[in-house]
């Protein structure tokens, strides 16, 4: 089907087989065209100023920068264009690695960034070798994070940078499928310090959130999980050290 003619959550994963397939320009158009129907204008604004910020307050560093669950590298790729400092891309999936190097030669970034693959939970640094660690929505998805905020304490000499979102209107649907340490303000700080960290929480912007739409031709698939009902999510930096 014509790419205006489907339903954006169609048009989001248009955009993930193109990706696949290494059609970079023909993703990024379908990607432009589906973000702002799948998510709110304050959604997408407070996510772009979370970004700026946080490679704003990044500048003032010459240490590389290891980013921690990379994915598609969103992140890294902000850092790569408005950065001097090497970048090394990391995420528990080689697969997911491999497909970056292609998308970072694409917008001409791929020298500047390497790649790595390992568990958090068991990172192949010795104590103190990272002097700065980010992580863009990284830690969202983890449950039980104690011994990785330890693991992660272990290895940071410097300063990890926490790009996240904190969502207390979705609490029960959150504790169902057992997020609650790290999507609530309050029990993120906790567990960060219960490991270790001092944390302080920078650049906090407020935004309306929606449940993401599902797809009709890939009938009833969906993009993200939570929101499961409309929310002001929090946009923050947790600046841990």
């Amino acid at each position: 089907m014509p790419l205006e003619k489907l339903a954006p959550a169609d048009q989001f994963y248009r955009a993930l087989i193109l990706d696949e397939h290494g059609k970079y320009a023909e993703t990024r158009a379908a990607a432009d065209v589906a973000r702002p129907r799948i998510y709110t204008s304050e959604y997408l604004a407070c996510s772009d100023a979370q970004i700026a910020r946080a490679i704003e307050l990044l500048a003032s560093s010459e240490a590389p920068i290891v980013d921690l669950a990379s994915g598609m590298g969103h992140l890294v790729a902000e850092m790569a264009n408005r950065l001097t400092q090497p970048i090394v891309a990391t995420d528990f999936s080689p697969r997911v690695l491999r497909r970056n190097p292609r998308r970072l030669e694409f917008i001409g970034l791929h020298k500047k960034v390497d790649l790595l693959a390992f568990d958090a939970r068991r990172t192949p640094f010795k104590n103190g070798a990272v002097k700065t660690l980010t992580t863009y929505q990284g830690l969202a998805n983890i449950r039980e994070p104690g011994e990785l905020l330890r693991e992660l304490r272990r290895i940071v000499s410097g300063a990890f940078w926490v790009l996240t979102v904190f969502d207390q209107a979705n609490a029960s649907a959150i504790a169902q499928i057992g997020l609650s340490d790290l999507l609530f303000r309050r029990s993120a700080l906790e567990r960060f310090a219960q490991a270790g960290w001092k944390v302080k929480v920078a650049a906090s912007c407020f935004g309306k959130a929606r449940p993401t739409p599902a797809g009709v031709v890939l009938e009833g698939a969906k993009i993200d999980t939570l929101p499961v009902a409309e929310t002001v999510l929090e946009w923050c930096i947790l600046i841990a050290t």
